[in-house]
Formats: structure tokens, C-alpha cells, sequence
């Protein structure tokens, strides 16, 4: 059975369809996504913040108990031919540097420009080279190969 629907309803359904069409991402959130590769194996992307604004990702590190690394400041990722710069760090010093705990273990946030709703996977670049990650995947799923990735 069809259902008929007045001009009223009808523009109101409409306008929800204009308004959830017009609307950015929203807030989106792939926690431990799979990264295909790494440059070392003492860091992990444990979380990746996807927002209309801003591309946050959390990386958790493990290394020599109350000791720091210089990790640089020029940071980037890298997706769709185009490089998405970084525009602020948390928990790092002002001088770009990481603090580990008695535990040897820091985490950390670094914030990049929004990236377009069809980014499926991406690489991300860090100043000092250290924490490079290659392949994370968007999706939810395991991104096989470099011919899957947009």
C-alpha cells in the first residue's frame, strides 16, 4: 500500500532529506583502526576522530621508562594526492617533545585539517619520521592492498 502524504508532509519530509544531505560527517570515530604498515613498532594508532573541522589522532607509545623524544613539527597525512597538514598537538611540550612515564608509555594527540568525507584510508607522516604510519584504514575494514585505498 502506497501512502499518500499532504504538501505539508511532504516538505517537511523533504527538508529532513535537504538537511541530512547538506550536513558534514558529523563526528565519527574508528577506534584501533588497521594500519597496513609502520615505520617502527613501539607506537599504534589507537583512535582516529573524524569531524567536519578537524582530523584528531590519538597515538599510545612505549619507550624507555622517564625519557622524551623529540618527535618534530611538521607533521602531516598524506590522502587523495594531497598532504593535510597539522594544526595542533596534545600532550606534547612546546617544543614538540613526548614525555614517557615511569611506565614508559605516553600518549598523545596530533589535530590535522578535516579530511573529505571519501577519504578511505590514509598515511600519516610525523616530523622526526619515528611515527609513520601507513594504510590506516577508515573503513572498519582491512585494507588488502594499495589498489584498494583511495
Amino acid at each position: 500500500m502506497i501512502k499518500q502524504f499532504t504538501g505539508a508532509k511532504l516538505a517537511f519530509l523533504l527538508s529532513i532529506l535537504v538537511l541530512c544531505a547538506c550536513s558534514g560527517r558529523g563526528t565519527e570515530e574508528i577506534e584501533s583502526p588497521f594500519i597496513r604498515s609502520a615505520r617502527y613498532d613501539f607506537s599504534d594508532i589507537t583512535r582516529v576522530e573524524l569531524t567536519d573541522s578537524s582530523t584528531v589522532v590519538t597515538i599510545r607509545s612505549e619507550y624507555v621508562p622517564n625519557s622524551s623524544l623529540d618527535c618534530g613539527d611538521d607533521w602531516y597525512i598524506r590522502s587523495l594526492e594531497r598532504d593535510f597538514t597539522a594544526k595542533d598537538y596534545v600532550g606534547l611540550s612546546p617544543e614538540g617533545n613526548i614525555s614517557y612515564d615511569h611506565m614508559g608509555i605516553a600518549e598523545f594527540s596530533v589535530i590535522f585539517e578535516a579530511l573529505p568525507n571519501k577519504v578511505k584510508s590514509f598515511d600519516m607522516i610525523s616530523g622526526n619520521k619515528v611515527f609513520d604510519f601507513f594504510g590506516v584504514d577508515l573503513t572498519g575494514k582491512a585494507c588488502e592492498s594499495q589498489d584498494s585505498r583511495v
